[in-house]
């Protein structure tokens, strides 16, 4: 009974280890599975986010790729439009030519024309400007004063026109001294939508307008330089009415562009720095990179002198440019690129000095025309009086006399006068006697017939002293006598 009761206690223990075994067997099958459940669930899960994704990224590819696909086409649709418009534009343009002889209207009369010049400061410039002017067809007369630097010329519009002139003034460095004028609330796109023209085509209408002496079209405006026929003024607004469909209201353009001698005078001062960098660079053993500089702001600097030598060389006329620009070709040849470089620079700012001095004296001349006194004094041949001063007998003095009092226009009731009268200067008649008071200045051009006295001819000759005159001597008008 005993080993009986031992072994069922054996077994009992057995059976209690292996149900013990057996429990933590099942506990770790559960656990197994729970990983691997667990597992199964995260990589599901990752599968569906990258498969969301994919299809999220694809569709926002298709739908870039749509709006793509829909600005191609209407950039398409659009050119496609735009094409046929000027097509249809062209081939409106090509029958409106072929039914007309001419579209642009000329006139047929003679017109004049007077406007001043840029760079007319010298007797050769006129000289030069008269030659090449006198050459178009169609012009009949041509004037150049260096003094009053401009140009007077009579033309048959039906052949050429003042914007022809002015190109070719332009070309040999005379430029028309006008402002741009803009013509207001007209676009060159109105006008060619309008009349069915081209760019070209307006551009030639314009230019044949009479007094039209350049054009230019800029940021949708249109402006021009222009002059008003001497002949027929009306023939400018008129002109101008007939191409742009409107009356044209022209107002001074805001734009302020330099000069042309103010340009000759910035490349002249930047002469200055291009050859300190050429000296800084030759001393630092970079010669060829010095030659490139130089050469290169030869041509910046001195493009305006060698243009006006080549336009004068066309128009069969031996400038100076033409010298000083064959200097500067055989200081090239010769790769002496500072030498022509101080040529280009120095010829540059002499042009610019010419043209400021000339600009004065002619300001000081006008000057001097605007003080001469409306009237003047007039005494009889039988006035017996004693003059303060003296008194002046007109006579012709060269061609000035005549300038200056155009007796010869005006109709008057001339008698003699025996007593000191004010009279208008434009009545006065050669062999007047007039009388001059100290302090007054001299009306007219005259030789001295009585009296003595110092005049001031500061004006003309520069003379800082009054200069002593007797009778006989001769007088200008507009001096002042002390």
């Amino acid at each position: 009974m005993v080993e009986e009761s031992e072994d069922l206690f054996l077994d009992e223990e057995i059976d209690s280890v292996v149900h013990d075994a057996m429990v933590i067997s099942s506990d770790s099958t559960v656990l197994e599975a729970e990983i691997v459940h667990s597992s199964g669930m995260n990589l599901k899960e990752m599968f569906q986010g990258v498969i969301a994704n994919i299809s999220r990224a694809f569709t926002s590819v298709t739908l870039f790729a749509g709006s793509i696909s829909g600005a191609a086409r209407s950039k398409a649709s659009n050119f496609r439009q735009e094409r046929t418009k000027n097509i249809e534009r062209a081939e409106a343009i090509r029958e409106v030519k072929a039914n007309s002889d001419s579209i642009v209207m000329v006139a047929s009369e003679i017109q004049r024309y007077e406007w001043d010049l840029l760079g007319m400061d010298c007797p050769d410039c006129a000289t030069k400007a008269t030659r090449a002017v006198s050459r178009i067809d169609g012009v009949e007369s041509c004037d150049v004063s260096v003094m009053e630097g401009n140009i007077r010329v009579k033309i048959d519009q039906s052949k050429t026109n003042s914007a022809r002139l002015a190109r070719v003034l332009n070309s040999i460095g005379f430029a028309p001294n006008q402002p741009w004028e803009v013509i207001q609330g007209v676009t060159p796109r109105m006008v060619e939508n309008a009349r069915t023209i081209d760019r070209r085509t307006l551009r030639r209408e314009i230019l044949q307008v009479p007094g039209v002496l350049d054009l230019q079209m800029v940021e949708g405006r249109i402006e021009i330089k222009r002059v008003d026929p001497i002949s027929t003024p009306d023939d400018f607004v008129t002109g101008l009415r007939d191409i742009i469909g409107v009356e044209p209201v022209l107002t001074i353009s805001s734009n302020r562009s330099l000069r042309p001698d103010q340009w000759r005078l910035l490349g002249a001062l930047a002469t200055i720095p291009i050859l300190a960098v050429i000296i800084l660079l030759e001393s630092r053993n970079m010669a060829t990179t010095a030659e490139v500089v130089a050469f290169v702001s030869v041509f910046i600097v001195g493009w305006s002198m060698m243009s006006e030598a080549f336009n004068s060389i066309l128009n069969r006329i031996l400038a100076f440019q033409v010298l000083t620009t064959a200097a500067v070709v055989g200081a090239l040849i010769l790769q002496e690129y500072v030498e022509a470089l101080l040529v280009v620079g120095l010829v540059a700012f002499a042009s610019h000095l010419e043209e400021r001095a000339i600009v004065k004296a002619r300001e000081a001349m006008q000057g001097g025309l605007d003080r001469l006194p409306n009237e003047a004094r007039i005494v009889g041949e039988n006035n017996k009086t004693t003059f303060s001063a003296f008194s002046v007998q007109s006579e012709p003095v060269g061609n000035r006399l005549m300038a200056l009092q155009p007796v010869t226009s005006f109709a008057t009731d001339y008698h003699p006068h025996t007593t000191s009268d004010m009279v208008p200067v434009a009545t006065l008649q050669l062999g007047d006697r007039v009388e001059v008071r100290s302090g007054e200045t001299i009306p007219v051009d005259g030789r001295i017939v009585e009296g003595s006295g110092y005049i001031d001819r500061a004006p003309l000759t520069g003379e800082s002293l009054p200069v002593g005159v007797t009778m006989g001597a001769s007088v200008e008008a507009g001096l002042t006598l002390t």
